[in-house]
């Protein structure tokens, strides 16, 4: 997966470096391709790790020989064989083999015994493929020496191996959030198994570090079960999830547990909260020159202390650790080392002896930390019968546990947190992103993975080009009302802009009505169009996402494809198209990013932005506001999308004329127009007119870089835009709101302390407010928000059971559930929706100019 090859002499200069030999000849030989027994089916192949790192290469048969003096490299590869190359295809030759694997030479294979015959003493690997080396080509072997040196140079981990470590977290991190997400009563374990498996694979990591563990209740009290066949039947139960892929070989080991419903019972919340301040303890401590053994020790502690608080233990602390009571809880090692194998080499250096205490002699590594190790950091507590029973009936330790506590909480099973992190100099860097704080996952689990579809509903008006979809007669409605073109459909996502929508249908496909000038509907020839109508030129492509700018519309493809059509009315030409082009009139691939893979878009008025899945952030458009996050000298290169200097980003947002976007380190960007603080930044005195380039919005900044200190457990989950203004919900449910309130769009009150005169005026030549720097809204609602809408100056929050509120410019005249017009009292929360009593619920929202598109999900 990488786009660099790995830096393999530098590889072989560390581990010569390491040696304590100055000659003689390392052999080694990579993993042959295996097969099932008694029959020809190829298992997959995975190089040797030793032989990987010195080569680069993940072909079966291969050896290599280093001359330790000289570090003169070569590469055997084996005999051209015809029936190999019939089934497998032809090999490289030798020329070629030199070129593409940095080697000073490549010969075959029956070469091999005459030039082993020369070496004075061969270097080899125990319990390896070289490990088969036949003694009689040799005069004396070594196998102890260059174990050593392998294992040394391996645990200092280059900036190559860390990238590609930190991608394959990246990936493992996307596909834990997947499970969190789709866990479910009535799923199982190996339906979270084979998600992951196939999310990794998505991503382009085909190997597993190793093979996943999903433990639902009492099986995540066994460390390393691996059944993963039992149903997911009660929402309190936990289930743990331990797995991580591979890329290029390098490995990732991630654990997680979240409840199958979404929700921590009171007893699963205790314990789990035990282990994650367990992990943070363990943190406080991990840095270059600290002993591994005393982070165990921390973390023992930290346990007991909370197993006591719990009532589970009782009696004298220091009794408890004498007697290794909390060893029966946390019976394995706090972590090890990490890199091409999961469990890496260099954890015990040579003549260092393990601990012979119960729980700490399962500690795979015994060393002090040093700057580029990479390390796993993953306490627990089980609840296993196995393990307890015997401290339990000892008549000295058993004394130590309260029996009726240890029933109350043996179903939580079992409980790991797992990250991997850098160890630095001053600290560490986690590379691990998968949130873990309880707050976290249940407002992640509210976000179901599986997204709920239902019937497509319009309310306002929409006079001028049928942008409610309900036909020329029907240009107002004050109450939702069914599209009656859709009711056949399962719709899941809606989209609109001032003058047209887009809905997205549970098959893929996408429909389209409102008004077509400009081409925003793809539809060549047609003014409007008043009800809904399917895309016929891409009926056959299935849709992931949608979007609806002011005069254009683009969709995602569930292939990672980019199409858009329509035109950026203040531009030169069109989407980076054909120069001169004026309008886009049909949906069209967009072939500058038809190999990014794309995963999400956000819409501007005139500029649009695209994110890959590797987390890169390409814009394009109108840029006169600097909302690409880059300058073009011309207009008509603003329209081929270009990348920012962004990386690792999550999920991007547009408003009319800014743009923010959110990192997995859980830190806003923002930049563009910025006369209202609708960025978030600002100078002490009066708010920046442009933000040129994406720019760290401090109020969110959660951690210090390379420190991994959190400082605030409540991150962000969602990012929202209208034409002035933005609204970020956070873990705790809060809201943080700035930029333009003068029509109530950011649900405040207009007092001096939090606002400030406008740099411009109205319409009506009155004073413009907006916020003054962000600010957590007082209005919190009783249960979970799911979503967020912006319109040009509205804002929508649905809530978890189906509530809809609402603040800013009204759509309508309707009143609300509370008896007040919808153009009144505007400028606070109130409640839009409510549809229980009608046996619906609304599972999601668009918000035009002057009407609502709403999907609602009947509860019968």
């Amino acid at each position: 997966m990488s786009a660099t090859p790995l830096p393999t002499r530098q590889n072989v200069e560390k581990m010569l470096t390491n040696l304590t030999a100055k000659e003689g000849l390392i052999y080694l030989r990579g993993q042959v391709l295996s097969e099932r027994d008694d029959t020809d089916v190829e298992l997959p192949f995975r190089q040797e790790s030793n032989f990987f790192y010195v080569t680069g290469l993940s072909e079966p048969g291969f050896h290599v020989l280093i001359d330790i003096a000289t570090h003169h490299i070569q590469l055997v590869s084996p005999n051209l064989d015809e029936d190999a190359v019939m089934w497998m295809g032809l090999p490289d030759d030798l020329e070629t083999l030199v070129q593409k694997y940095d080697v000073d030479e490549a010969l075959y294979v029956d070469r091999l015994p005459s030039v082993l015959s020369k070496a004075p003493i061969v270097y080899t690997l125990p319990i390896t493929p070289t490990d088969q080396l036949d003694v009689r080509w040799c005069s004396e072997q070594d196998k102890k020496a260059l174990y050593t040196a392998f294992a040394e140079a391996r645990a200092i981990k280059s900036d190559w191996e860390v990238d590609m470590i930190r991608k394959a977290n990246r990936i493992s991190s996307d596909a834990h959030v997947k499970l969190m997400k789709a866990s479910h009563v009535g799923s199982s374990e190996a339906q979270l198994h084979a998600l992951f498996l196939y999310e990794s694979a998505r991503q382009g990591a085909f190997f597993q570090a190793y093979y996943p563990i999903v433990g639902v209740g009492k099986n995540a009290a066994t460390l390393h079960y691996n059944k993963n066949n039992a149903p997911l039947l009660d929402a309190n139960q936990l289930v743990l999830v331990d797995a991580g892929c591979e890329v290029d070989c390098y490995a990732s080991d991630i654990t997680r547990v979240f409840p199958v419903g979404g929700k921590f019972s009171p007893e699963a919340r205790v314990i789990y909260s035990i282990v994650l301040d367990m992990q943070k303890a363990c943190f406080e401590h991990c840095k270059a020159g600290v002993a591994w053994e005393k982070i165990h020790r921390v973390a023992m502690e930290v346990a007991c202390d909370g197993l006591m608080e719990a009532g589970i233990l009782v009696g004298d602390k220091q009794e408890i650790m004498q007697h290794h009571v909390v060893a029966a809880f946390f019976p394995h090692g706090v972590g090890h080392m990490l890199g091409l194998d999961v469990h890496d080499v260099g954890g015990y250096p040579e003549g260092t002896e393990r601990i012979s205490e119960p729980g700490i002699r399962y500690l795979r590594m015994r060393r002090d930390l040093k700057a580029g190790f990479i390390v796993t950091v993953e306490p627990g507590v089980y609840f296993c019968d196995f393990l307890i029973d015997p401290v339990l009936n000892d008549p000295v330790a058993g004394k130590y546990i309260n029996k009726d506590m240890l029933n109350k909480y043996k179903p939580v099973g079992g409980v790991r947190i797992e990250d991997n992190i850098l160890i630095t100099q001053d600290g560490y860097v986690n590379l691990t992103t998968v949130p873990k704080e309880i707050d976290e996952i249940e407002a992640l689990m509210a976000l179901s993975e599986t997204q709920p579809s239902g019937k497509a509903y319009a309310i306002g008006s929409g006079e001028s080009f049928g942008e409610l979809g309900l036909g020329d007669c029907v240009l107002v409605v004050n109450k939702p009302t069914l599209i009656e073109v859709l009711k056949e459909e399962d719709v899941m996502d809606v989209q609109s802009s001032s003058m047209h929508s887009l809905a997205l249908t549970k098959e893929g496909k996408i429909w389209s009505w409102g008004g077509n000038e400009f081409g925003a509907l793809g539809r060549e020839g047609l003014e409007s169009l008043p009800r809904p109508l399917e895309h016929a030129s891409i009926k056959y492509i299935k849709f992931s996402k949608i979007a609806c700018g002011y005069t254009y519309s683009m969709a995602i493809s569930s292939k990672g494809q980019l199409y858009a059509w329509g035109t950026f009315t203040s531009s030169e030409g069109v989407f980076g198209y054909l120069p001169g082009t004026r309008i886009q009139p049909y949906p069209r691939i967009l072939d500058a990013l038809s190999h990014e893979g794309c995963v999400d878009m956000a819409v501007g008025k005139h500029h649009a932005l695209c994110l890959t899945r590797e987390g890169f952030v390409y814009g394009w458009g109108c840029g006169e506001y600097w909302q690409l996050g880059y300058k073009a000298n011309e207009k008509i290169k603003a329209l081929v999308p270009q990348r920012l200097g962004l990386t690792d980003i999550v999920s991007i947002t547009a408003g009319a004329f800014h743009s923010l976007a959110l990192d997995r380190h859980g830190q806003l960007y923002g930049w563009g127009q910025n006369q209202f603080g609708q960025c978030g930044l600002f100078p002490p005195t009066e708010p920046t007119q442009l933000v040129l380039e994406p720019t760290l919005v401090s109020f969110f900044q959660t951690s210090q870089a390379g420190s991994g200190k959190k400082n605030d457990t409540v991150s962000i989950r969602q990012v929202a835009a209208g034409d002035h203004h933005s609204i970020v919900l956070m873990t705790d449910n809060s809201l943080v709101v700035f930029g333009r309130c003068s029509e109530g769009q950011l649900g405040i009150p207009l007092y001096p302390g939090f606002l400030y005169p406008g740099s411009r005026l109205n319409l009506h030549n009155q004073t413009v407010f907006a916020v003054r720097q962000p600010i957590t809204s007082f209005w919190r609602p009783t249960e979970p928000i799911v979503k967020l809408t912006c319109g040009c100056n509205s804002t929508f929050a649905l809530t978890q059971s189906g509530k809809l509120f609402f603040w800013g410019v009204a759509l309508l005249t309707e009143r609300s559930e509370e008896g007040r017009k919808m153009d009144e009292d505007r400028l606070l929360p109130v409640l839009f929706a409510d549809l229980s009593k009608e046996k619906k619920t609304i599972v999601s929202m668009s918000i035009g100019d002057s009407y609502s598109i709403l999907i609602l999900k009947s509860l019968e």
